[in-house]
């Protein structure tokens, strides 16, 4: 059935994206939430710094599965930045 290739597909797409998003990664970067809406991705967290994130989002880009990627918000609560990167 269609329907089911298609599903399977889907889901195979998702997992290369959530692997792919933290293979990237950096170390001191934590991740708090990925929701995957179908056309587009967010991923939320908290890192030390700010160049840490735009490192982050730089890596996402550069990889074939995320072609646009942008810092949508960033936060500072005083010790850490607070971000949310969107495919």
């Amino acid at each position: 059935d269609s329907r089911i290739t298609t599903m399977e597909q889907g889901r195979a797409n998702i997992y290369l994206d959530l692997r792919e998003i933290k293979a990237l990664k950096p170390g001191d970067l934590h991740l708090d939430s990925i929701n995957d809406s179908g056309s587009s991705i967010t991923v939320t967290g908290t890192a030390p710094n700010v160049g840490l994130i735009y490192s982050y989002a730089r890596a996402l880009r550069g990889s074939p599965r995320f072609s646009s990627v942008w810092v949508s918000s960033i936060s500072d609560s005083g010790t850490t930045f607070t971000f949310a990167v969107t495919k």
